[in-house]
This record gives C-alpha cells, sequence and structure tokens, in this order.
C-alpha cells in the first residue's frame, strides 16, 4: 500500500479562513435570529431564568427553589445565575437579555479557544479550519448559541481551563478550576476529572494545584448529603438518555450527527500509534461517550473533541489513495453533507419550536389572573415553562436531581394523563392540591390520539374541570372543587 500523502504542518489559520469562519458565524445567529419571539426553544434556558427572577426577589433564595416540585433546596450553587441578576440590579436590564448576552459571548470566547488551543496543540491549520467549521455547525454549539442555560458557561471554562493548563499558566489554571464547581458542580467534576489524569501524565509534581478544586467538591458533596435528608427518590438510572436522544438526527438539539460519529471513528483509529498520548485521547473520547448517557453536558463537551476527529477522518478519507477517485469525492460529500445537514436541521426549525407566543401568552394570562400559590398540572417538560412565564408552582419538572418525592410525583403524573377513572383522577389532583391543568397542541398529540383517552376524556366528562382559556396552540382548565 502506498504511504499516505503528508499534510503540511502549518498550524496558523490564514485571513481568508478567519473571515470565512467569523462570516458563518454571523450567518448562524443571523438564522436564529428569525425566530419570531425573543425566547429561546427548550427547556433548559428557563430553569436558569426562573432562578434568576427568585434570586431578584429574595437573595436567600439562591438555595432553594419556591416552584419546582412545588416547592424545594435547590441541588445546585450557581454563580451564573447570580451573577445574571446582580448586573440586571445594577443595570436595570431584563434578566433574559443579560443572558441571552451572555450565551453569545461566551459561546465566542468557546469558539476562540477553540482555535487556540488547537494552535497550542500544533494541529495542522486544514485540521484546525476544518474541525472549527464542524463545531460551529455542530447542534452542540447551536444551542449553546440559541439557549441561556448555564452550559455556555461550563463548556467556555472547560476550554478556558485546558488552555490555561496548555500555556503552562498554573495559577490561573487552579483558580478558574476552584470557580468551576461554584458554576456547575457535575461539569466541574467531570474536567476536574480530566486535568487530574493530564496533570498525573505530565507531572505530578503539580497536583497540588487540584487541591482547591477538590476542596469545592467536597463542599458540595456535602451540601448534596445534606439535601438526601429532604429527597426521598434518588436513582441516577432514570436520568439516561437512550441512543435515540445523543444522536442529533432524532431530533436532541445538543446531539452528534450519526455521520460526524462515522467521521470521528475513522479519525480516532489511525491515531492509536501515530499520535503521542493517543491512548489518553482515547480515555477522554470514551469516558465522554459513556456519560453522555447521563450527563448533557459531557454530551456537549464531546462535541469539541468529536468535532478535531471528524476533520481528521475527513481528511483522511481525502489524502487516502483510492482506486475510484469518484468514489471517494462522493464518500467524502456524503459525510460531509450528513454532518451539516442534522446542523441546518435544527437552525431552520429553530423558528418554529416550542414555546411560542400562544404558549406564552398562556402562561402569562395564568399569572395575572390567578392566585400566587396556585399549582399548575403539566409534562415535567413543561414545568419550567410554568415556572418562569406563569410564575406558578408546579407538581414536576425535568430537574429530578435529588427532587422531593420524585419517583412518586413523576407516576402520579402519568396515571392523571392516562387514566378515565373520574374518582382516582380527583384523588390525586386532591393530594397534589392542583388548581389548573396547562395543555399545548404538541402535547395534546404526543399523548393522546382522541378526546376519549386519558386526562382528555376526564376533562370533557369531569364536571369539576371547567374551560380557563384557549388559543390555538394552549389551553388552560381550572379544577373548582
Amino acid at each position: 500500500m502506498k504511504k499516505q500523502k503528508f499534510i503540511p504542518q502549518n498550524v496558523n489559520l490564514s485571513s481568508k479562513q478567519l473571515v470565512c469562519i467569523f462570516l458563518i458565524f454571523i450567518f448562524i445567529i443571523f438564522l436564529l435570529s428569525l425566530r419570531t419571539i425573543n425566547y429561546p426553544p427548550g427547556e433548559d434556558s428557563y430553569l436558569t431564568l426562573k432562578l434568576v427572577n427568585e434570586f431578584l426577589k429574595n437573595p436567600s433564595l439562591i438555595i432553594k427553589d419556591t416552584l419546582s416540585f412545588s416547592s424545594r433546596l435547590n441541588p445546585f450553587f450557581s454563580l451564573t445565575e447570580t451573577l445574571i441578576a446582580l448586573i440586571s440590579l445594577a443595570t436595570k436590564l431584563q434578566p433574559f437579555i443579560i443572558a441571552k448576552a451572555f450565551s453569545y459571548l461566551f459561546s465566542t470566547l468557546t469558539l476562540i479557544l477553540f482555535i487556540l488551543i488547537l494552535k497550542e496543540l500544533k494541529v495542522n491549520n486544514k485540521i484546525t479550519f476544518l474541525s472549527t467549521l464542524i463545531f460551529l455547525f455542530s447542534p452542540a454549539f447551536i444551542y449553546l448559541i440559541s439557549t441561556t442555560s448555564q452550559y455556555f458557561m461550563s463548556l467556555f471554562l472547560t476550554t478556558l481551563i485546558f488552555y490555561l493548563f496548555l500555556k503552562s499558566y498554573y495559577k490561573l489554571f487552579s483558580f478558574f478550576l476552584f470557580l468551576f464547581p461554584f458554576i456547575n458542580p457535575l461539569a466541574a467534576l467531570i474536567t476536574i476529572l480530566f486535568t487530574t489524569i493530564l496533570i498525573i501524565i505530565k507531572n505530578k509534581k503539580f497536583l497540588y494545584l487540584l487541591l482547591p478544586p477538590y476542596l469545592t467538591l467536597i463542599f458540595y458533596l456535602a451540601y448534596l448529603i445534606y439535601l438526601l435528608k429532604f429527597s426521598t427518590y434518588f436513582n441516577i438510572l432514570q436520568n439516561i438518555n437512550p441512543l435515540s436522544l445523543i444522536i442529533s438526527d432524532f431530533g436532541f438539539q445538543p446531539g452528534l450527527s450519526i455521520f460526524l460519529l462515522i467521521s470521528a471513528v475513522y479519525g480516532l483509529i489511525p491515531l492509536w500509534k501515530k499520535v503521542h498520548h493517543s491512548k489518553t485521547l482515547y480515555l477522554f473520547v470514551t469516558i465522554l461517550f459513556i456519560l453522555s448517557f447521563f450527563s448533557k453536558f459531557a454530551l456537549i463537551l464531546l462535541a469539541p473533541f468529536a468535532s478535531i476527529l471528524a476533520s481528521n477522518g475527513l481528511l483522511n478519507l481525502h489524502y487516502k489513495k483510492w482506486a475510484s477517485n469518484g468514489l471517494k469525492a462522493v464518500t467524502v460529500a456524503a459525510l460531509m453533507f450528513g454532518i451539516f445537514l442534522s446542523s441546518f436541521t435544527f437552525v431552520f426549525n429553530h423558528p418554529t419550536q416550542l414555546p411560542n407566543k400562544e404558549v406564552i401568552g398562556a402562561l402569562a394570562y395564568l399569572k395575572i389572573n390567578s392566585p400566587e400559590n396556585s399549582i399548575i398540572l403539566s409534562d415535567p417538560s413543561r414545568g419550567h415553562w410554568i415556572n418562569y412565564f406563569a410564575e406558578r408552582k408546579n407538581i414536576a419538572d425535568s430537574n429530578t436531581f435529588l427532587a422531593p418525592e420524585a419517583k412518586e410525583r413523576l407516576n402520579d403524573i402519568d396515571r392523571l394523563f392516562k387514566t378515565r377513572d373520574i374518582s382516582k383522577f380527583n384523588e390525586i389532583s386532591k393530594k397534589y392540591k392542583i388548581n389548573y391543568i396547562f395543555i399545548d397542541s404538541d402535547l395534546k398529540k404526543q399523548l393522546w390520539k382522541t378526546d376519549e383517552e386519558g386526562l382528555q376524556f376526564i376533562i370533557k366528562n369531569n364536571p369539576d374541570i371547567v374551560k380557563f382559556y384557549k388559543n390555538n396552540n394552549a389551553e388552560i382548565w381550572r379544577i373548582v372543587s
């Protein structure tokens, strides 16, 4: 077999490449701005914004969430929400505007750090350019730009910490690693694990730098143990993401394209013997892929690794000697088309994703026309919307980590949605003191085929349930008993 063509090791991106990256970044932001409302899609953003509002009402609520699961202690110390709240107080700007500005700012800085890290690692500029484009178009990165969740800060800190380590700025490295657990403890745990491995490989004498971050993790662990006193349910298996949620082609926003994974695997295999510390790279990628089944941050962090490996795989395919140049061109083009297709699918569907004007309008009406202590029944995926837009309590939401009575609440919600027994419905609704029911059109399509099924039948036939509000995309029912 002929030797593979050598790729010249020019590590600096050209001015044309940098301009191309900048213009594509601006183009993606422009496409995302076509959404008819300012509020982002999905639910993660509204956990952050809800916690900011809670803090502004009462700073002591930084450790308590009075709306989630009707009321619970907050399992996360997050400086992100605190910082947004303090800037909002100082500038009188809406927290959402500040959070949105943060998402753009820190996503941009993350992209710059990504390029600088590749330069520091002496990565060929062709791989750097293609890796940056793939990362820029990845659903994970677009997700960071289009939402106001805490993940934009987490990924920025991780890339910053790795860059500082590569540049041997050890004091700053230790400081930001110490700070990280107060922003996202679970993301910090992954980053600290990786940096521990890197320090052991590079020079064990620098292990002392990890003492401050490990102390903050111990502090957080003690807080979690304290929270266990108030939680009757903790099951990590409940939060496992099936493979269909990790692959972005199946609809999960921060996921990875199947074509990206294929290219990444092809780019990873040859590195086993070629690249120094390749076994460490294999270890990191394997750990992240496993953790992706449990942690959304691990899935997001996997994206830059996968982007680098995929670009290496695509360039290897391009430079490799093929029996048919036509077949080679088709294969490389098909993989690249598949990688970018999943991103464009999300970007172009972005304007129509929930919550939309009707959903927000319904919840705003509920906020104005219901008592402040009202408790709302809906699917847990709508829980953060209820907390943020209506400022009312939910029965449960998707943030089940150390939530009180989580298993029982989720099972009871499932029963409320499926039962046709009016007496059983009344019994469970009285148990949680439910005052209103919120349903949007997407939820109705997902859960019921006809109005003779489950909760649709109950609403139709229970005299204690009356229509409270309805528009083209959402409806609210009041329980009068």
